[in-house]
């Protein structure tokens, strides 16, 4: 039997460490205020990201970060007195393209072009309940049944061909996989399996590579598996078949540099998104969309979208302003969809021409977005969100974009150009909190009255949602 006593101890050291660094504002999380501790039944522990001083591996986003001449980056925005993070930059107004509020470049539709569902991937129908199919309160590294199995502030998730789950388990800096089935178990799949220790190590055996606070996640048709290696401001690659790791490109250093491979710089990347050949990049800290090309053996990196912290839309994308990009799906349309944890706001970048950069969601740039826990469903320029402590975007095989609004503790759903709930009730859960517990609870509970903690990452397989549930420390599904 394990001492979660003494995991306890280690953990609330080690978050500790994450309030000295995120006072700092160097860190991609650090931005909100403090979370509420979750508790074992011999120890306090908090559910809260770990943290280094390059990243935090929780559920909070960096706050953008200007690049300076020297290939450093300083913080652009600035801690509120209410624990809260003010954008660096105000909206503009004057000389901007005024946001669309539809995803096609034709501006006719509301929502996204659908497409035929891929076999095996058909959405949840019905009423939908919630259940917990791994995890528990305790934010440590277990592998075995599902029902056993912990992990630590867990963040992107992605599915493969045969359904089972790959996430990213930022507190513990390795990757777990989920075996889909009967026995549903839970195994590390790269990183350190023991002590889920950090580093910065590409090896043939992905036990003795190492990471450093991984949160997003994407998956290539051959099953490759690209890793944002946050606290490493470099993206990561686990083979298919030998799950052998190898970095893809970026370094340990922090800044913004395009070039090739490991040559490429970036400043805390979050989210990921394969598009064929070509991998898009949140870079968070450099308030910039990346895209490295895979078709390339010297995987060149280059800026897609964003140039400067703030909001702004514009025809040339490389004009455009964006505020902590977290996440990015591309859709039906073949629109890149950008989740932006600081303007609270879902923008898109049209691929053609100069690359169009508009409101798709949330209010138009001139306007505030909000106050902090608005959850205002609707029409999408009417729709409100709150991305402060991230969120993931997917899109079902039917057109609807699914978003997970980490800060208002929901999943929404965006079709026909309405914003509406999907799951959660809003408010912050808490240990013993409502969800439907997969060891004791089979029949699970109503999704709408469901209760979540800063979740993050989605995916979609076998006509089942999963979600990582980051402050819960759960991965969450939807049937």
């Amino acid at each position: 039997m394990r001492n979660k006593v003494i995991k306890g101890a280690r953990a609330a050291l080690f978050l500790s460490l994450l309030t000295m660094f995120a006072c700092e504002g160097t860190t991609p999380t650090g931005t909100t205020g403090s979370p509420k501790p979750k508790k074992s039944p011999t120890t306090s522990v908090s559910p809260s990201p770990k943290a280094s001083p390059d990243a935090t591996g929780g559920t909070s986003p960096v706050p953008s970060a200007t690049p300076t001449g020297n290939g450093t980056t300083k913080p652009s925005a600035t801690p509120a007195g209410n624990g809260t993070t003010k954008p660096s930059a105000t909206p503009t107004t004057s000389g901007t393209t005024k946001p669309s509020a539809t995803p096609t470049a034709s501006a006719t539709t509301g929502s996204p072009t659908p497409t035929p569902s891929p076999a095996g991937t058909a959405l949840p129908t019905g009423n939908l309940k919630s259940y917990t199919l791994a995890g528990d309160d305790i934010p440590t590294l277990r592998d075995g049944n599902a029902i056993q199995a912990e992990f630590s502030t867990p963040s992107g998730v992605v599915a493969d061909a045969t359904g089972n789950l790959y996430v990213a388990d930022t507190g513990n800096s390795c990757i777990r996989k989920l075996v889909i089935g009967t026995a549903l178990a839970v195994t590390t799949y790269a990183g350190d399996k023991t002590n889920g220790s950090n580093g910065n190590i590409d090896d043939p055996d992905p036990f003795k590579a190492r990471f450093n606070y991984p949160k997003g996640l994407a998956i290539d048709a051959a099953g490759n598996i690209y890793v944002a290696d946050t606290g490493n401001n470099c993206i990561r690659m686990i083979a298919a078949g030998t799950a052998a790791v190898t970095t893809v490109a970026g370094s340990s250093t922090s800044g913004l540099k395009n070039d090739a491979g490991t040559a490429a710089q970036f400043n805390s990347p979050a989210g990921l998104c394969v598009d064929g050949t070509k991998l898009y990049v949140a870079d968070t800290g450099n308030a910039q969309v990346r895209m490295i090309d895979l078709a390339d053996a010297t995987h060149p990196v280059s800026t897609y979208a964003g140039s400067t912290v703030g909001i702004k839309n514009d025809p040339d994308a490389t004009k455009a302003q964006l505020n902590g990009p977290f996440a990015l799906a591309v859709g039906p349309d073949k629109m890149l969809y950008v989740l932006e944890s600081l303007n609270h706001r879902i923008r898109m970048v049209d691929p053609t021409g100069t690359k169009a950069v508009t409101t798709f969601a949330g209010p138009a740039e001139s306007v505030n977005p909000g106050a902090e826990g608005d959850t205002a469903d609707g029409p999408l320029a009417d729709a409100r969100f709150n991305f402060q402590t991230g969120g993931g975007l997917l899109f079902g095989p039917d057109g609807t974009l699914y978003v997970v609004d980490g800060g208002n503790a929901r999943l929404r759903k965006i079709t026909a150009g309405q914003v509406s709930r999907v799951a959660g009730d809003g408010t912050i859960s808490v240990p013993g909190s409502r969800h439907g517990n997969y060891k004791d609870d089979t029949n699970g509970m109503a999704a709408l009255t469901a209760e979540y903690d800063r979740p993050i990452g989605i995916a979609l397989a076998k006509g089942v949602l999963y979600i990582a549930d980051s402050g819960n420390h759960r991965i969450r599904s939807l049937k």
